[in-house]
């Protein structure tokens, strides 16, 4: 959007009577994580079933393949993660400013909070 804007900067008529300009505010800044933050984000599994192998961000609560409704699995495994997330605090704290590893930290806690009640549900409806 940026490279929109300004291309329509460059290409604009100088002494013309109507002019629209292109403006883009926002966005969001990138914050690199230490690998060693990134690996507890990273959530792969294989169905219980079929023995297919995925990826996922978040709760999946079906496989891809088979569509095998794993909940009780995909349960373990966020409890799991959140742990590990939890503990990245101090790592974050070392290598990011300190404003920065607090939001990212927080940020991460909420997640797996709502990771958590979300599993716990679809646990407890396949029951």
């Amino acid at each position: 959007m940026r490279a929109d804007a300004a291309e329509s900067k460059r290409r604009r008529k100088r002494n013309s009577f109507l002019s629209i300009t292109l403006e883009v505010k926002g966005g969001h800044d990138m914050t690199l994580l230490p690998v060693s933050a990134a690996a507890p984000m990273r959530l792969k599994t294989k169905c219980e079933k079929c023995q297919c192998r995925y990826s996922y961000v978040g709760a999946a609560f079906f496989c891809p393949s088979c569509g095998e409704n794993s909940a009780s699995h995909t349960f373990a495994q966020t409890l799991s993660t959140i742990r590990a997330a939890a503990q990245l605090g101090d790592k974050l704290r070392e290598t990011l400013d300190a404003d920065r590893a607090e939001t990212i930290v927080r940020t991460l806690l909420e997640k797996g909070m709502q990771d958590t009640v979300m599993s716990f549900l679809s646990s407890e409806a396949r029951n």
